[in-house]
């Protein structure tokens, strides 16, 4: 009953995460909403998952899509080039899923005078296809009333909604704070739409990559800049690294662990076992596209 992210619907991406390679135990307590309440009832499942599995602290690999701007432990993409494709780009790891909630496109106000009768505004969403733009509410309007309702709280316009579809139309009752005019408004809950599980807005670049023995092995589809994190457990002062990208060197150097850098990651993630000692930045377009182009350069 999760008005969010209901079973029903939500069930076939766990499919999806498993033909990925994912190892997933999917339960589906019923008679639960948006809320963790049904957490006890599997206790004994989560404090054994929790007491006998173990995330590696250091991954061997890391398989990565993404259209820039983002990262998975020790690789990072920042921009991805359309052209040229170097590999396939087929994206069978995605799904339709339908939208279909009755939303507002509201803010109330939790921290509002608990004097106020009524759910008080602290904002609307910034966008004019949800009704609360159409209708042209703003921060401070106070909603009385709702489908000849008087809503005193916000539960009472849960209950109010409750039974409605997309599409429904409605009417509003909103007290206007500058004047303290009450203003009777129509409109209607969006209608049902469709979306990508995975957006694909923009290019995006596949990732294969491991480490082993100072060498990182990436199998990419694209042109990227990537970026590799050096671990203090991956590598020591003076070790050998290389980079390997589709099957030729791009990087060869000895590591250099920085203080400088230990603090910097630190201060970003507040987590010592990530720290990172060393980084090592690669734009693919400068140093492989030569080499698939048959050019011999030194690293």
């Amino acid at each position: 009953q999760d008005g969010l992210y209901p079973a029903a619907r939500m069930s076939g991406t766990i499919e999806l995460a498993r033909d990925a390679g994912a190892s997933i135990v999917y339960r589906t307590p019923q008679g639960w909403g948006h809320d963790w309440g049904y957490v006890p009832g599997l206790a004994g499942e989560i404090i054994d998952f929790m007491t006998q599995v173990r995330r590696p602290a250091l991954p061997r690999e890391i398989r990565w899509r993404t259209a820039g701007g983002t990262g998975c432990d020790w690789l990072g993409v920042d921009s991805v080039l359309a052209w040229p494709l170097l590999g396939p780009d087929e994206d069978t790891l995605n799904m339709v899923l339908e939208s279909d909630r009755t939303v507002f496109g509201i803010y109330p106000d939790y921290e509002a005078d608990s004097s106020v009768t009524g759910v008080p505004l602290a904002g609307v969403v910034d966008d004019p296809d949800y009704p609360a733009g159409r209708m042209g509410l703003v921060a401070g309007d106070v909603i009385t009333g709702f489908q000849g309702r008087t809503i005193l709280t916000m539960e009472d316009l849960y209950a109010a909604m409750d039974g409605m579809a997309a599409g429904n139309g409605f009417e509003i009752v909103v007290q206007r704070q500058e004047d303290g005019e009450s203003l009777m408004m129509r409109d209607h809950f969006n209608e049902p739409g469709y979306y990508w599980l995975f957006p694909r807005d923009e290019p995006s670049v596949s990732i294969n990559a491991t480490f082993n023995d100072g060498l990182f092995d990436i199998r990419t589809n694209r042109l990227c800049t990537m970026r590799l994190e050096i671990w203090p457990d991956m590598a020591g002062p003076g070790d050998s690294i290389a980079v390997v990208c589709n099957g030729l060197t791009i990087y060869r150097n000895t590591v250099q662990w920085s203080g400088e850098e230990l603090l910097r990651s630190f201060c970003e993630t507040a987590d010592a076992t990530r720290a990172r000692v060393m980084v090592i930045d690669l734009d693919l377009e400068e140093l492989l596209l030569p080499l698939l182009a048959g050019e011999q350069r030194s690293i």
